[in-house]
């Protein structure tokens, strides 16, 4: 007698009650076959629900000691990336991811600390960018003129603490 002959057969449903024969698909099928939302499309409907400040309210914000450690900690992030030099692909993605972690931890922290999420949804965004793994030259602009854009909001007009291109 073979093996294949002792197999047992399945038994056939009860009448009345379907049949309960397990999926003839895995479960990576089934999660593949599912359709995921962006985390761009995740972050704006997350915004979405963000109550929006108003400008008096933003600028008392900005003003706050959270927002302006915040800033100056992405000044010297553009900084920092900006001194660099010349690199690789990978040595930039491999600062970008840094900075990504850096960026998510900033976000929870400004979260906690009850500072409204319109205020600091551009550094949140950004890390999403850096997330997705996009073109590395696209990525690294983006980054930089998000950050220079980010600081300059609690800035006098005039002054900058980001060091230009060629400074």
């Amino acid at each position: 007698m073979s093996l294949s002959g002792m197999t047992p057969k399945p038994k056939p449903a009860a009448p009345g009650v379907p049949d309960q024969r397990p999926p003839s698909v895995t479960f990576a099928e089934t999660m593949a076959k599912l359709r995921m939302p962006s985390r761009s499309q995740v972050l704006r409907d997350y915004l979405d629900d963000v109550v929006v400040v108003s400008e008096t309210q933003a600028r008392a914000w900005r003003e706050q000691a959270v927002m302006v450690n915040a800033r100056e900690h992405l000044s010297d992030e553009a900084r920092w990336l900006r001194e660099h030099g010349p690199l690789t692909d990978d040595e930039r993605w491999a600062l970008l991811d840094g900075l990504g972690s850096r960026l998510h931890d900033l976000a929870y922290h400004l979260e906690v600390g009850k500072v409204p999420a319109n205020l600091y949804s551009a550094p949140t965004a950004l890390a999403a960018v850096i997330d997705a793994r996009a073109d590395v030259d696209r990525v690294w602009d983006e980054v930089l003129g998000v950050l220079e854009a980010f600081v300059a909001q609690g800035i006098p007009q005039g002054r900058s603490g980001v060091a230009s291109p060629a400074g």
